[in-house]
Parts: structure tokens; sequence; C-alpha cells
């Protein structure tokens, strides 16, 4: 599945995983964003950690994101 396609599907999803993280402003970049994206492409997720936001935080979105439905996420 190509990643816009996994972000189509599971935007809700994905919103929910990275705000439930203390992060914020979650934006997609790369080739999703160009429409150049390919099934061997992930999806690239820039965020803003909240002041108070960890590398576990950071880690248990990766992980949840990976092991969920849209497991085309790939990269933080």
């Amino acid at each position: 599945m190509e990643p816009s396609e996994a972000l189509n599907l599971h935007r809700t999803a994905i919103r929910q995983v990275v705000e439930s993280h203390r992060v914020h402003n979650a934006r997609v970049f790369g080739s999703v964003v160009h429409g150049a994206d390919t099934d061997a492409n992930d999806l690239d997720i820039l965020i803003d950690p909240s002041p108070d936001a960890t590398s576990f935080d950071i880690g248990a979105i990766r992980h949840e994101l990976l092991t969920s439905p849209a497991a085309a996420v790939g990269s933080l």
C-alpha cells in the first residue's frame, strides 16, 4: 500500500496516536506531499514535542504506528 493511501485510510487513527504522546502539530513531508510515493516509500511525519515529551513518547508513537493497520508509517 502506498503511504498516501494509508494516510487517507487511517488519518484519524494516526492523529490519535500522535496526540496521545505529548506532541502536537503533526505534519507530513517527503514523497507523499509531492505525490511521488510508491509502495517502497514510508510515511514521513514531522512533529513538535511538548516541553515535557521524552524520547519514550517518540518511541511509543513509532511503535504504535508500526504495529497498527497504518503500518506503512515508517519515519518520524
